[in-house]
């Protein structure tokens, strides 16, 4: 971008809103308010095993399409399977197991709908 500043990193987009100009990079941001003048950089990195991870769910290759489907099946299957298995006791799943599996279906989407 620029050799005052000390940023190499390769210009992905530009927008001009309002008063501000905003310069994304792959690895920066430069924020400048043109009336004003001052500018505000931000730097990015990346952190490694998250990173490589965010891009497999980017990617729409088919051969992690095909994993990812057959691994959510495999989990549904063991889900399903471990509720099906009768048991006597206190520990059956009517009497403590449906409060565990309602717990696991309320969280994700309590977190889907507040963080969304």
């Amino acid at each position: 971008m620029n050799d005052t500043f000390k940023i190499n990193d390769k210009i992905k987009r530009h927008f001009i809103k309002k008063d501000d100009l905003r310069i994304n990079g792959e690895n920066t941001e430069v924020e400048v308010n043109l009336k004003s003048g001052i500018a505000e950089i931000r730097t990015f990195k990346k952190t490694p095993i998250i990173s490589q991870l965010m891009f497999l769910h980017k990617s729409s290759s088919s051969w992690w399409i095909y994993y990812s489907d057959i691994f959510a099946l495999s989990l549904i299957s063991i889900a399903v399977t471990g509720a099906a298995i009768y048991t006597k006791g206190k520990f059956t799943f009517r009497s403590r197991g449906w409060r565990l599996a309602l717990a696991g279906l309320v969280f994700p989407l309590l977190f889907l709908i507040f963080f969304s």
